[in-house]
């Protein structure tokens, strides 16, 4: 969405049809379907590509996501707590598990699941700084 949710090319109709497909049978080997997200070492890139989907997601909440079907955001939301049930590599990946928590509790579909992803990213942060 563009400005005050301008949608000029209709981009948010096919993010929306692409979000219901994607997740309807996620891990299955067709054309529609979105990988499952395993830990960083067996199928790395879904995770990767959850962080910007939630990010996305949160962005557009009012013109995508709160327009969704309830199914839709059901089996959105589980595929993307994939991002928070499986390892990132242990660097700066932990921010993609970050990322999607951050968007279920924007939504309010926040747990203790949501919280520790958090907490566990921050403390990562902290060890990061060298100055």
């Amino acid at each position: 969405a563009g400005a005050e949710g301008k949608d000029p090319y209709e981009w948010l109709e096919r993010y929306g049809r692409g979000l219901a497909y994607g997740t309807r049978t996620p891990g299955r080997d067709d054309a529609e379907s979105w990988p499952l997200i395993l830990d960083h070492h067996v199928q790395g890139q879904p995770m990767v590509e959850s962080a910007s989907v939630a990010l996305g997601l949160r962005l557009t909440r009012p013109w995508l996501w709160d327009r969704l079907e309830p199914g839709v955001q059901d089996r959105a939301e589980q595929w993307l707590r994939g991002a928070l049930r499986h390892l990132p590599a242990g660097n700066n990946w932990y921010l993609f598990p970050y990322t999607v928590a951050g968007f279920l509790e924007s939504v309010g579909r926040g747990d203790a699941e949501t919280a520790r992803a958090r907490e566990r990213a921050l403390e990562l942060l902290e060890t990061w700084y060298r100055g």
